[in-house]
């Protein structure tokens, strides 16, 4: 085996090890991040209710849908989801009726 098929090697072996790597880390699934953040919702120190709010989760961005009974609660609800871990982005469409 000459030098350049031996680094040739070495260099795919490096490769494959890198990539098996990537693809062990763990991804957080979607619908985990949604339990996540139901259960900080629904939680003592979750907002003072009474409330609705639907949470979707594609691909880590929360969507958040429903209606929340004041600004602080509002606030406290994006907050919840945006500390979540595995999410990227919240949109909320969160009302104070």
């Amino acid at each position: 085996m000459n030098k350049s098929s031996l680094s040739l090697l070495l260099v795919a072996g490096v490769l494959s090890v890198a990539l098996i790597g990537c693809a062990s880390s763990s991804k957080i699934a979607d619908a985990d991040i949604a339990n996540g953040i139901k259960n900080q919702l629904e939680s003592p120190a979750g907002p003072d209710g009474p409330f609705t709010v639907d949470i979707f989760v594609s691909k880590g961005e929360v969507t958040l849908d429903g209606k929340v009974p004041s600004a602080s609660a509002k606030e406290q609800a994006i907050s919840s989801a945006q500390s979540a871990e595995g999410v990227k982005t919240v949109k909320s469409f969160l009302i104070i009726p």
